[in-house]
């Protein structure tokens, strides 16, 4: 019991003292969205609007914001066209960046 004290103590001070990294996050507000083109299955939808999305938030903030698996509050939201045939999905996030 108590060596595993010692290593859970050896852990805490080894975490503490370990730098801190040197770039800082910045996120921009508002978020931004995007709608994805109509595709087959949810997943195609889904990765079409991601897509759209990084391709916007480069064109307007910059490639360092475009990174959607970097980026804060995201959500993605998918509907059925009329037809019930295809899907289109809308992701909207917070561009973060380094």
């Amino acid at each position: 019991m108590r060596s595993a004290l010692v290593i859970m103590a050896s852990a805490m001070v080894g975490l503490l003292m370990m730098p801190a990294p040197a770039h800082a996050t910045r996120c921009l507000y508002p978020e931004r969205s995007a709608t994805g083109a109509f595709r087959s299955t949810m997943a195609a939808a889904q990765a079409s609007a991601i897509g759209v999305w990084q391709s916007r938030v480069a064109r307007k903030n910059g490639a360092r914001f475009a990174d959607w698996y970097y980026s804060g509050d995201r959500t993605i939201t998918c509907r059925w066209n009329d037809n019930g045939t295809k899907f289109r999905c809308k992701a909207a996030a917070v561009p973060c960046g380094e």
